[in-house]
């Protein structure tokens, strides 16, 4: 059985700002499928180029990664696809949460739930012997009208077992656009699994709530390949949890060090993570470690606790003065539009962000992804349902102290207030957007979007 494995083009603001990253999902993927024997490739139309994409008609299976912001388009190529007469599967955040979406139209025939290495390679097997799907675990499909569902596959425990994502079936030199400083750099998942329930992420739905660690020396293994086969000089561990273990932190950066690895890494941590252990803080400077992308959220205690962070706000400047003692610097990431927030509230978030001084901020709007626990305690206030707003940038749901084009205007606030707080942070941001200035006309037309396009009805699905 001959595979392709599509990645639906990106839009919103790193989109439109060049950033442009591999799909490692669809990457792993392929390496599962690749190790049993199939022919599989890899299209990621964020990047390829319109006489680079195949004829579905070459393929026995196309399969697409979606999460919610693309659902829309991944439902239009699998239109396409099985117009082309392909079986289709869906895969990736949305369609395990919401898996009986994709069979509101006849386009797509089976849904692969949560991690899918082993459920594809499974699902393709069977096809390919002709026999039942019903063993195969982690599947959704439909017969005869009516939906089913196989019993869910556990998550895999042992991932350094897994086969590497398979990064030759990718243009990685296309993907340099996003960088460290001047590193262009290129993600490693060091682990899975969430074992925090921030009420605004599905992480633990998606991935399961048990942390899966793979091995320090798996992960500095990827590092030394992704630098010497691909030339890339940076790294970003994207996955959310990858400095929980402080013991397996410190094993990566003793081995980085003991094999006198020359790279700059980008990684997400968790403020208490850091405050606990800041001598490892210090070691991974020592290894590499320059950013630090951290979620702050919000200053305001009351937000913070009902959100399930599970943090003070008092703890967020000690771990920013921690980083910036260690010459890391930190991008954090603060949230607006909490169902009770006021305006004030916010005005307060922005003025304590300036006074934190991260060397970069990122303000976006709660988003009630389907499968949170904020989905599930605002549904009866959301007021679009196009899963294209779903980005973090547009109010979908109707805060009960404001309306929703005043978040909308907050949101512009934060950042402008965020950015004015001195000459060299203007100068800063100015020198970023003008080196993307060619995107700015895209920019204009997202802010066209976020303020003047009316909302779907309550209850249709977009």
């Amino acid at each position: 059985m001959k595979i392709l494995l599509v990645n639906p083009a990106y839009h919103g603001w790193f989109y439109l700002f060049g950033v442009r990253i591999p799909p490692l999902g669809l990457a792993y993927l392929a390496s599962s499928f690749r190790e049993r024997g199939g022919e599989v490739d890899i299209l990621d139309l964020a990047v390829a180029r319109p006489e680079e994409i195949p004829s579905f008609e070459d393929y026995d299976l196309v399969g697409i990664g979606t999460d919610t912001t693309r659902f829309k388009t991944a439902m239009e190529l699998a239109e396409r696809a099985k117009k082309a007469g392909r079986t289709v599967v869906m895969g990736g955040p949305h369609p395990t949460v919401v898996d009986d979406a994709p069979f509101q139209r006849d386009a797509v025939d089976y849904v692969v739930r949560g991690e899918g290495e082993a459920t594809l390679v499974e699902l393709a097997e069977a096809l390919s012997r002709g026999r039942s799907v019903e063993d195969v675990p982690g599947l959704t499909y439909r017969r005869r009208g009516r939906i089913h569902r196989t019993p869910a596959r556990p998550f895999r425990e042992d991932l350094d077992a897994l086969p590497g994502p398979a990064r030759d079936l990718l243009p990685m030199d296309r993907y340099r656009s996003a960088k460290i400083g001047t590193w262009p750099l290129t993600p490693v998942i060091t682990s899975r699994g969430c074992p925090f329930r921030c009420t605004f992420c599905a992480s633990s739905h998606m991935n399961g709530p048990k942390w899966r660690p793979r091995s320090a020396e798996s992960v500095v293994d990827e590092i030394e390949e992704v630098q010497k086969r691909w030339g890339y000089p940076a790294v970003a561990f994207s996955d959310d949890n990858s400095t929980l273990d402080p013991a397996r932190t410190d094993r990566i950066c003793d081995l980085i060090l003991a094999r006198n690895i020359d790279v700059k890494i980008w990684l997400f941590c968790r403020v208490d993570t850091a405050l606990r252990h800041p001598e490892t803080v210090a070691k991974m400077a020592k290894a590499g470690v320059t950013s630090a992308f951290i979620g702050i959220e919000t200053l305001n205690p009351v937000h913070l606790k009902s959100v399930n962070k599970g943090f003070s706000p008092d703890a967020t400047p000690k771990a920013v003065d921690l980083f910036r003692a260690h010459g890391i610097d930190v991008l954090g990431s603060y949230i607006i539009g909490y169902p009770d927030e006021t305006l004030a509230d916010i005005r307060y978030t922005v003025r304590r962000a300036r006074e934190i001084r991260t060397s970069t901020a990122q303000f976006t709007i709660l988003t009630p992804y389907p499968g949170t626990v904020l989905f599930d305690q605002v549904k009866d206030r959301i007021t679009s349902w196009n899963w294209a707003h779903y980005d973090g940038y547009h109010a979908v749901f109707q805060p009960r102290k404001m309306s929703r084009f005043a978040l909308q205007m907050m949101l512009v606030y934060a950042h402008l207030g965020f950015y004015a707080r001195s000459k060299a942070s203007l100068q800063g941001f100015a020198k970023f957007t003008w080196r993307r200035k060619r995107d700015l006309s895209a920019v204009g037309k997202v802010f066209k979007d976020m303020f003047m396009a009316p909302p779907l009805p309550g209850g249709k699905h977009a």
